[in-house]
């Protein structure tokens, strides 16, 4: 299962997407500010953050900033969205390293296809699985 970050200072928005999610079988945690979303980051790995660009306490452009520079959460997937869709922001987000920019209010088939893309098992980001011997193969 997928774990995905929500950080978000509105409410409204931040409970519609963690439903959303969680309904489709996503593991959802949520913050609702760019401060709370890093103390998170920092504790557990996360396939994806989406983060709001205007919050309180580090705004979603430095708590993109401050994933990818973090030798040990660079590799994390972050999605930047805001209701402020002027180009200026977009351009920033990308820059920074965001893989994409959503623009609010949302769709949820929208969301659902951004969070699917992103959180496809990549091999070269799960653990390793290795197999047991069958016993076949110990009795040569």
């Amino acid at each position: 299962m997928s774990k995905v970050l929500v950080i978000d200072d509105d409410l409204v928005m931040l409970n519609a997407i963690n439903h959303i999610l969680s309904k489709n079988g996503y593991e959802v945690d949520t913050a609702t500010n760019g401060k709370e979303g890093l103390e998170k980051i920092e504790l557990e790995e996360f396939d994806l953050v989406i983060t709001d660009i205007m919050m309180p306490h580090h705004n979603g452009l430095a708590v993109l900033s401050m994933v990818k520079n973090n030798p040990f959460r660079k590799q994390t997937k972050v999605v930047a969205m805001s209701s402020a869709g002027n180009l200026e922001i977009k351009n920033e987000a990308i820059i920074l390293g965001a893989e994409e920019f959503m623009t609010k209010p949302i769709k949820a088939n929208y969301l659902l296809e951004i969070v699917k893309k992103y959180t496809t098992m990549q091999p070269e980001h799960r653990y390793l699985v290795t197999r047991k011997p069958t016993l076949k193969a110990q009795n040569g």
